[in-house]
């Protein structure tokens, strides 16, 4: 929103978080009457630029000039899986408007050896220029700082020229590892693959934190402002204060220092509270830390553990009441959230009254929820599970109508669900990366813990298949043999629903493309979605759809492929 409260709010489309279901966008929305009508805006006035098949991570007001925005335009991966971008001309980085957002110019990007990252006189970068992941504006200093995807971080005071930081946040950032690299994106060994900043602007220090292409932290850095009057001592920005963040990292396949989905949720901001700085960190978890007491840091939401708080995991989004900086807003991938005493959560961590500093907003708001996959409609059409995702599982058993409140009937990742045919007391879901089948075997209402907390069909009973999948493969109750479930990863899968007696005799068909000798999947073509159906003859009829030529489709991007009958070690192309 423009400062001064005049009414003009401007919004990005398109989701920067790269994941597959990072929807692309068609440009900016921009209102000015509050929000009640909008207009779009999908390019430069000269056409040389276009938002489209992009995604915004943010905008920053000048509050010397307040008809000067700053644009951070970002990449949404699911706009280059589907080629959404506009050959040419749909290109990330930073754009600027200086009449409150009406119409919009690329800027221009210098590096310290006088070479240019962006600009509108240089030759187009390919494939579609460099993601800008964060932008703020430091009132005391007078000055924009944007984070720039395989760069650094830059400064400019109109939006129009920026420079490269002498000083950038830690020692990595160096122009040898970040190198200019004029007319293709930056070096992917530059450690910086997603950057977010945060300022407090009655101190106007400014903080940054980095990770790097595989999610490894890279430090939270505090540039000191030392504000005396309205402007800073300390003329030039030196992040020359580290604050400890072990406590957010984890140690995973990716490193040791893994700070999990920062490629998809990384998100920072510095609230003032009376002379002290406090921080929020979100990550999957919302953490907080007060600068006065050292910054020991809080996860205030623990939405994967005890779930004490009742606040959905993956934060994207964070911002507060100038007016009342205790009045905080959450925004994560289920929806809004608020707190109005600052999340003042007291005794130990997962204690009983931290869901009472929280406010779930999301009643007025209708359905977050994105619909991965359903089961099929078995002996009541009112008994039913829904793939939901990020936002888990939901699933409700009734007979007679429909039920309005659906209940999370399991966390992780909702991927795809079915409901045994002839015992629909059976309940598979499929809830991780590969293949992590659980069951929930019973007449009442399923839990969480009644699926258990180990798979009983994993990514062991399938040759180690799932390893190499960053989505949960499809499955299916077999419609010949319900005790039997068919499986796709690179290959076709059938065996016993139990997870008992699975040997490599279970692949009926081999695996599609690709080095066809290896154990595992390993760079063939995956099963996107699956279809069978019983033969009024004897046997069945098989069909799989592959992914796409960009997301794990392999040399068969997009094919539907057939089995029939008693699973022939072959499977036949029908489109």
């Amino acid at each position: 929103m423009q400062p001064g409260g005049t009414g003009v709010v401007l919004a990005g489309t398109g989701d920067p978080n790269d994941v597959l279901d990072s929807y692309y966008g068609a440009g900016i929305l921009r209102s000015t009457d509050g929000g009640n009508t909008w207009s779009l805006i999908q390019t430069t006035p000269d056409l040389q630029y276009a938002f489209v098949g992009e995604g915004f991570a943010g905008f920053a007001w000048s509050t010397t000039n307040p008809q000067e925005v700053v644009a951070a335009v970002s990449q949404a991966w699911e706009g280059v899986l589907v080629g959404a971008d506009f050959p040419n001309r749909s290109y990330e980085g930073l754009y600027y408007s200086a009449d409150s957002g009406a119409t919009w110019s690329l800027a221009r990007i210098t590096d310290p050896n006088g070479q240019d990252v962006q600009g509108p006189l240089d030759a187009f970068t390919q494939p579609d220029g460099n993601a800008a992941t964060s932008v703020v504006w430091n009132s005391l200093r007078g000055v924009f700082i944007a984070a720039v995807r395989f760069h650094g971080y830059y400064q400019s005071a109109d939006g129009i020229q920026w420079a490269r930081l002498s000083a950038q946040p830690g020692s990595s950032l160096t122009t040898a590892f970040c190198p200019t690299r004029p007319t293709t994106t930056g070096s992917p060994a530059c450690p910086m693959y997603r950057g977010t900043l945060a300022v407090n602007p009655i101190t106007g220090d400014t903080f940054a934190w980095t990770v790097d292409l595989y999610d490894q932290d890279q430090g939270l850095w505090q540039d000191a402002c030392a504000a005396s009057g309205n402007a800073c001592t300390n003329s030039a920005i030196a992040f020359a204060k580290q604050w400890d963040t072990s406590a957010l990292e984890t140690n995973s396949p990716l490193g040791s220092a893994t700070i999990q989905n920062s490629n998809y949720d990384l998100v920072l901001a510095a609230i003032p509270s009376g002379q002290d700085t406090i921080l929020l960190a979100g990550a999957n978890d919302l953490w907080k830390c007060s600068l006065a007491m050292g910054c020991v840091w809080r996860d205030t939401t623990n939405a994967t553990t005890c779930m004490s708080a009742g606040v959905a995991e993956y934060q994207h989004a964070l911002e507060w009441n100038g007016n009342n900086p205790q009045e905080l807003f959450m925004g994560n991938d289920s929806g809004l959230w608020r707190s109005s005493d600052g999340i003042a959560e007291t005794g130990p961590v997962c204690s009983s009254g931290d869901a009472s500093h929280f406010q779930n907003l999301n009643g007025g708001l209708g359905s977050l929820a994105e619909v991965e996959s359903m089961s099929a409609v078995g002996v009541s059409p009112y008994t039913i599970m829904l793939g939901l995702g990020a936002n888990g599982t939901a699933g409700v058993k009734s007979t007679g109508r429909p039920t309005a409140v659906w209940p999370e009937i399991l966390s992780g990742e909702g991927g795809p669900v079915a409901i045994d045919p002839t015992n629909p007391s059976n309940w598979y879901v499929n809830d991780g990366a590969g293949v992590s089948i659980h069951l929930c075997s019973q007449a009442g209402a399923c839990t969480p813990g009644d699926f258990g907390t180990s798979p009983v069909v994993s990514s062991t009973n399938v040759g180690e298949d799932g390893l190499t999948m960053t989505s949960p493969a499809s499955f299916l109750v077999d419609p010949v043999d319900s005790s039997q479930l068919l499986i796709g990863t690179c290959r076709l899968w059938r065996g016993p629903a139990n997870g008992i007696g699975w040997s490599a005799a279970n692949a009926v068909a081999p695996m599609f493309d690709g080095n066809q000798n290896s154990s595992y999947c390993n760079g063939n073509a995956l099963i996107r979605s699956m279809a069978a159906m019983a033969l009024p003859g004897g046997g069945e009829v098989v069909y799989v759809g592959a992914y796409g030529s960009l997301d794990g489709g392999g040399t068969s991007p997009g094919h539907v492929l057939s089995t029939t009958h008693e699973f022939e070690r072959r499977l036949v192309s029908v489109g």
